[in-house]
């Protein structure tokens, strides 16, 4: 089983006063993903700058398959951009996608992280400290994301084609139209978590289609490389991990010196149930079409199938021929000329007796000439002649029915 494997990847905890502060170094050591494996990939990356002492950036790592992504960048210098990111982190693990649909809970929310991130901060030093941050949670398995920002880190949806798409929109002076304080830029963030500079939650959603990935990143990130090499290097080739820190590093090959932070999510289509479905569609149509041309019934205009020639029938065995000599001679009588024999008759012959004299004979039955028939006797009895000429009602069938007058 292809599983993804970050070796090199571990999370950030929250800082305590005993535990030292290493930066964190992602670095692929997973094999490449099979062509027909779908779902969800992640990958993560963070490169420390060349002017921190360390990585003041923190991230939910994907490992192995977060509820959420996040990428916190802190802001003050030393140990207290460090610990704000950190505390940051932990706050953000405590968001549901049911908070970030209210915008009065998310409110909240935020001036909660602001006063623990604060807290933490005055634990190791005296002075001010802050983070901006991008957080991204998932809903309806991977397909729609909730947003939710403060400060410059931004979040990017890539697809097929084009640019890589921003998701977000930086909280600076210059976007705000506010004037930056002194020793500031209109490109800083003007709303942070930690210091009190913080009024309202942005958010936002965003549908995540197959093949589409959607990346979060500091502002060492995507001040650095443009969208074009962004998308370039995104589309490469390589798991989205090693995409990930070649993102990462192509920020401080392009003469970035701040921290370098990626986390990103693609989507996969899956070979599953629907392309066995369809696979199994088109066996069952093509099957249908192929028996259906074998058993359909010939139409009376279509010329007929010539029948197969049958076998030429074998010719009878001629049956040996028997010698006149090996059958049986009767002897046949032949009569006289001019006389036939009658046949004597094969019932039986019995004697006629003749009657003594005297007896008188049986009468004899007078036979009607031919060719007349007398009519049939009636057995009913005779009609009787009414008044009017006529016979009675019982004797009506026999009459003339032309001569007939009702009565």
């Amino acid at each position: 089983m292809n599983t993804p494997v970050l070796s090199a990847v571990r999370e950030p905890v929250a800082a305590s006063p005993n535990a030292p502060i290493t930066p964190i170094m992602v670095r692929a050591a997973e094999p490449p993903r099979p062509w027909w494996r779908g779902g969800i990939e992640f990958g993560a990356a963070s490169l420390p700058g060349s002017y921190h002492e360390e990585n003041e950036d923190s991230f939910i790592p994907a490992l192995p398959a977060p509820s959420r992504l996040a990428v916190a960048d802190g802001v003050g210098g030393g140990a207290r951009g460090r610990v704000a990111s950190q505390a940051l982190i932990e706050r953000i693990r405590q968001l549901t996608p049911a908070l970030l649909a209210r915008p009065a809970r998310l409110r909240q929310w935020l001036f909660d992280a602001d006063d623990a991130v604060a807290a933490e901060i005055a634990r190791y030093t005296d002075r001010p400290g802050a983070s901006t941050f991008v957080a991204a949670l998932p809903q309806w398995g991977w397909r729609r994301w909730r947003i939710t920002w403060a400060g410059d880190c931004r979040a990017y949806r890539l697809r097929g084609r084009g640019e890589p798409r921003l998701l977000t929109r930086d909280d600076t002076y210059g976007h705000l139209n506010e004037t930056p304080p002194p020793n500031a830029e209109a490109d800083d963030p003007a709303r942070m978590v930690g210091n009190g500079a913080v009024e309202e939650a942005n958010r936002v959603v965003a549908a995540l289609r197959c093949g589409e990935i959607l990346l979060l990143c500091s502002d060492g990130v995507h001040k650095m490389v443009p969208a074009e090499q962004m998308a370039e290097i995104l589309r490469g080739a390589g798991s989205l991990n090693t995409r990930c820190r070649k993102l990462a590093a192509a920020a401080h090959a392009n003469g970035g010196t701040d921290d370098a932070t990626v986390v990103a999510a693609q989507r996969h289509r899956w070979f599953g149930l629907g392309d066995a479905v369809w696979a199994l569609a088109i066996v069952a149509l093509f099957a249908g079409a192929g028996l259906g041309h074998f058993d359909r019934a010939p139409v009376r205009d279509e010329t007929p199938t010539q029948a197969r020639p049958s076998a030429p029938a074998k010719a009878p065995k001629p049956r040996p021929s028997v010698p006149e000599s090996s059958l049986p001679h009767w002897p046949v009588e032949t009569p006289p000329a001019g006389e036939i024999p009658v046949p004597e008759s094969p019932l039986p012959h019995w004697p006629v007796e003749t009657l003594p004299a005297g007896l008188p004979l049986p009468m004899p039955v007078e036979m009607p000439p031919l060719g007349r028939v007398p009519p049939p006797v009636s057995k009913l009895p005779p009609a009787t002649p009414s008044p009017s000429g006529h016979r009675s009602n019982s004797n009506r069938h026999w009459e003339n029915r032309s001569r007939w007058t009702p009565p």
